[in-house]
């Protein structure tokens, strides 16, 4: 009897989990579509400011230990407020 490594999925698994996940950016991206250019400055401002002070963050040996990435795709709650998501690594 042979056995298989590729876990417990079939590939009608990953076939639907793909659809998922382009059904979901699809939709992020017809959101921020939406939004004008003018806002979307002002909306990203702080975001990339608070992105690049990460870079001057240093570890007790003075080497940069943090980075962060942000979501280009903001979600929006209501008529005038925007989640964005951020995530920060830590070396």
């Amino acid at each position: 009897m042979r056995s298989h490594s590729s876990g417990s999925f079939g590939r009608g698994t990953a076939l639907v989990v793909g659809a998922l996940i382009c059904l979901s950016l699809s939709a992020g991206a017809a959101a921020a579509a939406e939004l004008p250019d003018a806002e979307r400055e002002a909306l990203y401002a702080p975001v990339k400011k608070w992105m690049e002070s990460l870079k001057d963050s240093k570890n007790s040996a003075g080497v940069g230990n943090k980075r962060g990435t942000y979501s280009k795709n903001p979600k929006k709650l209501d008529a005038s407020t925007y989640e964005i998501s951020v995530h920060v690594d830590t070396a």
